[in-house]
């Protein structure tokens, strides 16, 4: 069981602080946030530092973005080759399409912000290029947003064919994209009878293409306590922090209690087919919940 932390903030000294952490009590991989929000630092930056400053937890974006006019996909190819080398190896390759909420942030930056589907075409195209740039010498490429010419990617990433690729994927669009091309699916903050339904209709999908062997992951968040009274302050605390009401699927979703209900609400999202898990620690940067995880709950699944 694989369980990986999402972090967020412009406190390079609070990064690194949650990541050792991190690293400390076996998390599987941290992933930073990306794009042009301004409650973090370049991603590439932050996670050529990151790099340098770890051993062995893999390293990643939330999740990335391939939208025509902010970063195209053979310079991603760079960006992600190179930072596999400077990693050795420890690269996740994680995308998704991003939603109309973000536009403000997009075009505060003079980038114009597709629709639903056109940010899905692209993610499509994008992809497809990533993965001939990565395992040919010469690309040529011609679709409907992207275009190349005898482009190459030197050097290769050290992970071969390329890193791990993970897709966010919700709706029926994004779900046909992540079972033609994701070696991890990873679907958001959804109680355990919403996933199950995903799920169900995901695996058809891929049954319907021929795919197999995708592994599924879920990002949710966690609040963790070693006592009631603790645990009823932090809760109280996250509620504000999320900014949603107790019936909002991010809250329902979310892994809460003592260790030994953590542990049982773990359980019920693997006994669904859940291989791995993108946690969100919303007290960050605080580092008990994080560290009481680590400790009580991490254990039990290694």
């Amino acid at each position: 069981m694989k369980f990986c932390v999402q972090i967020w903030g412009t406190s390079l000294k609070n990064i690194i602080k949650f990541a050792n952490f991190c690293e400390k009590y076996n998390f599987h991989a941290i992933y930073y946030g990306e794009g042009p929000f301004d409650w973090i630092m370049d991603n590439t930056v932050i996670l050529s530092y990151l790099a340098s400053k770890t051993n062995k937890i893999r390293l990643g974006s939330v999740v990335s973005y391939i939208i025509k006019g902010y970063r195209e996909p053979a310079f991603i190819a760079k960006l992600v080759a190179s930072l596999d080398i400077i990693s050795n190896g420890r690269l996740d390759l994680r995308f998704g399409a991003g939603t109309q909420a973000g536009k403000y942030y997009w075009e505060s930056y003079g980038i114009p912000y597709p629709s639903s589907i056109e940010r899905i075409e692209q993610l499509d195209e994008g992809i497809e290029i990533l993965k001939l740039l990565f395992e040919m010498d010469n690309v040529n490429y011609k679709g409907k947003y992207f275009k190349i010419k005898n482009a190459k990617c030197i050097p290769k990433p050290l992970q071969k064919p390329y890193p791990e690729l993970h897709i966010s994927a919700m709706n029926i669009n994004m779900l046909r994209l992540a079972a033609k091309h994701a070696n991890v699916w990873e679907a958001s903050y959804l109680p355990l009878n919403k996933y199950e339904i995903i799920s169900e209709k995901f695996e058809k999908i891929c049954s319907e293409i021929g795919r197999k062997n995708i592994e599924k992951s879920i990002e949710l968040d966690v609040v963790v306590a070693m006592n009631d009274e603790d645990l009823k302050k932090k809760y109280k605390k996250y509620i504000q922090i999320r900014m949603v009401d107790e019936n909002h699927d991010v809250v329902k979703s979310c892994i809460k209690g003592k260790p030994e209900d953590c542990i049982k609400i773990v359980e019920s999202y693997i006994k669904l087919g859940v291989e791995r898990f993108t946690l969100a620690f919303n007290n960050f940067p605080e580092t008990d919940d994080l560290e009481i995880f680590g400790e009580h709950v991490i254990p039990y699944f290694i």
